[in-house]
């Protein structure tokens, strides 16, 4: 007899870690895939990641903190992170940076 697993009313395995768009964590696995990032994007990831400041990445990036955190809200909501410490997650389980 073959287990079936259970399908939860969102067609994910029971168990299963919605992480962001077409990204899919299963039970006790591995990251499988993430969306691919604008550079600019990524680049404001691994920054907040790695506990700059809104101001210092503007500095860094020679463009207003306003611009640095309209590339935050876009980054936040392709990958439907909403808080910095998902936004840390997010970028450790990707391996953009180490914890």
């Amino acid at each position: 007899m073959v287990k079936v697993p259970k399908i939860m009313p969102s067609g994910l395995p029971q168990g299963a870690f919605l992480f962001a768009p077409r990204v899919v964590i299963p039970p006790g696995g591995e990251l499988v895939e993430r969306p691919a990032l604008p550079e600019r994007q990524a680049q404001i990831l691994i920054g907040l990641a790695s506990s700059k400041t809104i101001k210092e990445l503007a500095f860094e990036f020679h463009q207003s903190p306003k611009t640095v955190e309209y590339h935050k809200a876009c980054l936040m909501r392709r990958i439907r992170v909403y808080d910095l410490a998902g936004l840390t997650r997010y970028a450790i389980r990707s391996g953009l940076v180490s914890a």
